[in-house]
C-alpha cells in the first residue's frame, strides 16, 4: 500500500499523459520491445516514449540495451496490471487481444496464446487456436493447443476444423481413437458445409 501511494503521489502523477498512458497498457507485457509496444499502444511512437521511460528510470530493467529490450520491475508492474484489471478490464482485455495478435504476427506461438487467454474472451480464444492449431503442432506445442480447446464449449470447437483435427491428433496419441474419430467426424461436417457455400475450395 506504502509502495502504491508513493508510486501514484509521487512519480505517477507527475508524468506526461502520454508517459502515464503508455506505462499502465504495456503493463500487460512481460519484456517490453519498441515493437510490441507499439502494438499494444497503437501508437507508432512507442520507441521514444520507451527510451524516456527508461531514461527516466520509472521501474524499467534494461534486459538488451542494444536492441532496446527491456522488462517492469515485478512489483512495480504487479499493482499497475493489478490496478488496470480491476478499474478497467475492458481495457486490459483489449490491451492483450493486441499482444496476442502482434505475437501471432512475429510467430510467438506461446506469447501468443498466452495473451489469448489472459483477455478473458472465449471467442477470440478459439479463432486464435483454429489459427494456430497446425503451427502449434509442428512446434511441439500440440498438448498446449489440446489443454485450452478442452477448456472450450462444444459450440467454439465445433465450428472450427483446425483446431478439431489437433484436437484428435492428441486423443490418437492418447488411444483414445472413439474421441479422435467424433473430432474428424465434426471437423469433416464443417468443411464440407464450407466447401458447399463457397467459402472454402474443393482443394
Amino acid at each position: 500500500h506504502e509502495f502504491a501511494s508513493y508510486f501514484h503521489e509521487e512519480v505517477f502523477e507527475l508524468q506526461s499523459q502520454s508517459v502515464r498512458d503508455f506505462l499502465v497498457d504495456t503493463s500487460v507485457l512481460e519484456e517490453l520491445s519498441p515493437a510490441a509496444c507499439a502494438a499494444v499502444v497503437s501508437n507508432p511512437d512507442a520507441r521514444n516514449i520507451l527510451e524516456e521511460v527508461f531514461e527516466g528510470g520509472l521501474f524499467l530493467s534494461d534486459l538488451d540495451r542494444e536492441l532496446s529490450r527491456y522488462r517492469y520491475y515485478g512489483l512495480f508492474r504487479e499493482m499497475v496490471l493489478g490496478r488496470l484489471m480491476r478499474r478497467a478490464p475492458e481495457r486490459a482485455a483489449e490491451l492483450h487481444r493486441r499482444a496476442s495478435t502482434y505475437f501471432v504476427e512475429v510467430g510467438d506461438l506461446s506469447r501468443a496464446l498466452e495473451h489469448a487467454v489472459l483477455c478473458g474472451d472465449k471467442v477470440f480464444l478459439a479463432d486464435q487456436l483454429e489459427l494456430l492449431a497446425e503451427p502449434m503442432c509442428y512446434s511441439g506445442l500440440l498438448y498446449r493447443t489440446d489443454e485450452l480447446a478442452s477448456d472450450l464449449p462444444w459450440e467454439l470447437q465445433s465450428t472450427r476444423p483446425s483446431l478439431l483435427l489437433a484436437m484428435s491428433w492428441r486423443k490418437s496419441r492418447r488411444l483414445a481413437f472413439k474421441s479422435s474419430q467424433r473430432l474428424i467426424e465434426a471437423a469433416e461436417a464443417v468443411i464440407a458445409a464450407r466447401a458447399e457455400s463457397g467459402e472454402y475450395t474443393d482443394y
